[in-house]
């Protein structure tokens, strides 16, 4: 077991060390070309920017995962014993060992750095998307102004399609905590077995699953005025 999570944990340190020292490459000579042309405070401007929207997707991304390995601790059940002395000692299960809860974290946080990563390449969606102005021309087809296709609507898309991602990867991880802490199990019956509480947490972030879908068939019927 313990071998499993230090390969694990190996196996994601290297891959986020890999993709840091890829983007710093790409960052040096970015900085180089625009320091080369004299255009060093427009780069500023766009690194600003870049790190804001990749704060903004790190952090919203650990608050999920956080909210949802919360909602794990409360459906645990508890390890009653008595000590020594007979006092009772009321313990979590082995989902949050000392261990565990370690390793969570740190694959949380790596994760979360990652999703920032990615999420510093939508910078332009969100500056379009809060400082484009209207062009105060409307479609024919949903009367709506032309400048919510340039503006508005790719980061729009791009919400939603990062929402049913993060929101997916969650599904399957929670999935597997449960099932691995037997939170999810077949009984000697072969009947599937989990608790009610268990069901209502992956009810619920089904639901959130199908609504992120319902959302995206809402915004993909604006595509079809690119259509011929």
């Amino acid at each position: 077991m313990k071998n499993i999570r230090k390969l694990f944990l190996t196996i994601i340190i290297a891959l986020t060390l890999y993709f840091l020292i890829e983007n710093f490459i790409y960052f040096y000579i970015d900085w180089l070309w625009y320091k080369e042309t004299g255009y060093t405070d427009m780069f500023l401007v766009i690194l600003k920017y870049k790190f804001l929207t990749g704060l903004i997707m790190g952090v919203l991304f650990i608050i999920l995962i956080g909210i949802n390995l919360y909602v794990i601790k409360r459906v645990s059940p508890r390890i009653v014993r008595f000590s020594q002395s007979n006092i009772i000692e009321i313990l979590d299960s082995g989902v949050f060992e000392a261990q565990s809860l370690k390793l969570l974290v740190l694959i949380t946080g790596i994760s979360g750095i990652l999703i920032a990563m990615e999420g510093t390449e939508h910078w332009q969606d969100l500056l379009f998307y809060f400082y484009g102005h209207e062009f105060n021309i409307k479609d024919p087809v949903f009367d709506t102004d032309l400048a919510f296709y340039l503006f508005k609507l790719p980061f729009l898309q791009y919400i939603c399609s990062w929402l049913k991602f993060t929101f997916l990867i969650i599904f399957i991880s929670i999935i597997l905590i449960y099932v691995f802490y037997k939170l999810i199990r077949y009984s000697p019956g072969n009947i599937l077995t989990l608790s009610g509480k268990v069901k209502l947490h992956l009810s619920i972030l089904g639901t959130i699953m199908f609504l992120l879908k319902a959302w995206g068939i809402y915004l993909a019927r604006y595509e079809l005025l690119y259509s011929t």
